[in-house]
Formats: structure tokens, sequence, C-alpha cells
């Protein structure tokens, strides 16, 4: 017997007592059929559920939709499952083709470096003819004093 006080069977036939008494028995029925199933049911089948909520879509984008079929059990829904599959990997193998390179590194770094060389000597002689000199400093023209006429 447990440690809690029990009610008697009398005070729980009372009209007032009718939730009471449900409470008393589900928690009976509980026990019982805890005690029952005990070796087979696990703590995480009591604690938890087996599903888990995901706040994306981002796993289903891969899936597969329609029918299948296995083991031979609908040959031509294979065969159209195998087509599909060839489809997607011909596409895949042009993407890749797409992605090789046309110009080499090395080619492609000796392009920038004179693209480079071009533009800076471009804004250095914008800069020079603005400051009026080839060395870019600046020179001071002599301030020559006007005969006022009065």
């Amino acid at each position: 017997m447990s440690g809690k006080a029990r009610l008697s069977k009398t005070i729980l036939e009372m009209k007032f007592m009718k939730k009471t008494k449900e409470k008393v028995l589900k928690a009976e029925e509980s026990q019982e059929t805890g005690s029952m199933y005990s070796s087979e049911i696990t703590q995480k089948m009591l604690s938890g559920s087996n599903f888990i909520a995901e706040p994306s879509y981002v796993h289903c984008e891969g899936l597969m939709i329609g029918r299948f079929s296995f083991g031979g059990m609908n040959p031509e829904l294979e065969r159209l499952m195998e087509k599909e599959q060839a489809g997607k990997i011909n596409e895949h193998m042009e993407e890749q083709k797409q992605m090789i390179k046309d110009v080499s590194d090395d080619k492609m770094a000796l392009h920038y470096t004179k693209v480079q060389k071009a533009l800076s000597n471009k804004y250095a002689a914008k800069e020079r003819k603005f400051h009026g000199t080839r060395d870019g400093r600046i020179q001071k023209k002599p301030w020559k004093q006007q005969n006022p006429k009065f």
C-alpha cells in the first residue's frame, strides 16, 4: 500500500465527490498499466515524443516526390525513376563543364596587373596636371603686382 491516505468507497460514491472519484480511478488504472508493461516501456517513451520540430523547411528541399517502387514490384515506375536520375546526373555534369576555367590564373593575374598599371598611370597624369608639375610638386608662380589705374 502506498504512503498516501486513501478515501473510502462510500465517500467516493457521494455526488460532490464525482470528480475526485474519476481522478482516483484514473490514477489506479495508470498505475496498473505501468506495472503490467514496466519491462517494455522505457523512460524515453514516457518522457518525450518521437517528433523533432524544425523551424526551417530546408531539409525537405532534396526529398523525392511521387510514387516509388522497390525490388521490381513496379518495373515501369522503376524505369521512369532511372531515367529521371540519369537526367539529373547529366544536368550536374553540364554544370561542372560550365565551371571549368577558360583563362588560367596566371593569365588573369597578368591581365589584372596591366589594367591596374594603366589606371594608376591615368589618374597619376590627372593628378600631375592638377598640381602643375610632372613630379607632383606644386609650382608657385610669382605674384605680379598690377599697377592700379587711377
